[in-house]
């Protein structure tokens, strides 16, 4: 029987050790055991914390989007000015602890199940949804008209994402390296 108040310990192992395991061996080879060796916990254990290897993975997804959120919010609260937003809500997006080779490598995995579990599909149209709202707020705060806005977030938006790509690949080797890109393209729009 688990211990009374280690839930959140034993779940937080599971999802690193799901992260981690995703990184090292592949989303094909992350079965039960094999996150179970990674999180140093057995398998057991985690069907205690979750109902199966698709809750395993519904919960790694949330709280990486928890972490994106979490770190944009903490860099949004110092943002004055709409550029400053708009900064801060792109620095978020390429922040080292988001930009970790494991972290990017989870990414990918589990965006690409996304268009076969319709929870994660969800997910991730919310919180796209959610990072276009908040660039497009910021670019109207800073006087660009609505359809300007919205084109000026879409091709930031897949700035962002292409850059997970080089991150992820190696191609762009640095969060730092993935920072200045986007501020340059950033500068094109608004000046400092």
């Amino acid at each position: 029987m688990p211990k009374v108040g280690m839930e959140p310990v034993r779940r937080r192992q599971v999802i690193d050790g799901t992260i981690a395991c995703i990184h090292s061996e592949g989303l094909g080879a992350a079965s039960l055991k094999a996150i179970a060796r990674h999180a140093g916990v057995t398998p057991t254990l985690i069907l205690h914390y979750f109902d199966d290897k698709d809750g395993v993975i519904e919960a790694v997804y949330r709280d990486l989007y928890s972490r994106l959120a979490a770190e944009t919010l903490t860099r949004l609260q110092s943002a004055q000015t709409p550029r400053a937003r708009l900064v801060a809500i792109l620095e978020a997006q390429v922040s080292p602890q988001m930009v970790s080779k494991d972290v990017v490598t989870a990414w990918f995995a589990l965006s690409a199940l996304a268009s076969d579990k319709p929870t994660l599909r969800r997910m991730e149209r919310i919180n796209a949804a959610r990072l276009m709202s908040n660039m497009i707020h910021a670019l109207r705060m800073a006087g660009f008209n609505r359809s300007e806005a919205r084109a000026t977030a879409q091709e930031l938006m897949a700035l962002v994402y292409g850059l997970w790509t080089l991150l992820a690949h190696g191609t762009v080797d640095r969060p730092d390296a993935a920072r200045y890109i986007l501020l340059r393209a950033l500068d094109g729009r608004i000046p400092n």
